[in-house]
């Protein structure tokens, strides 16, 4: 998941970065730093960013950075998943 999937996926549940680390444990930092590209997620955090936005009903189009949607069938509501 490059940075910019990971924006797109936070921003379609309209999650705020302090949202994003309540969901996967994530330090702030790591959040905004790997958002800005000013440093390399390790795959522990991507793995984890990935598993809380598919929890969710995101579905990510491909890995080269394409986009991320929600999922047919999902209940989001676009408030709380």
């Amino acid at each position: 998941m490059p940075p910019d999937q990971c924006l797109a996926a936070r921003k379609l549940l309209g999650w705020s970065r302090l949202e994003a680390q309540g969901r996967t444990g994530l330090a702030y930092s790591t959040l905004q730093d790997f958002e800005l590209g000013t440093t390399a997620a390790t795959p522990t955090t991507r793995n984890r960013l990935r598993a809380a936005f598919e929890a969710t009903g995101v579905a990510f189009d491909a890995d080269d950075g394409s986009g991320a949607r929600l999922s047919e069938g999902s209940d989001h509501d676009g408030d709380e998943p």
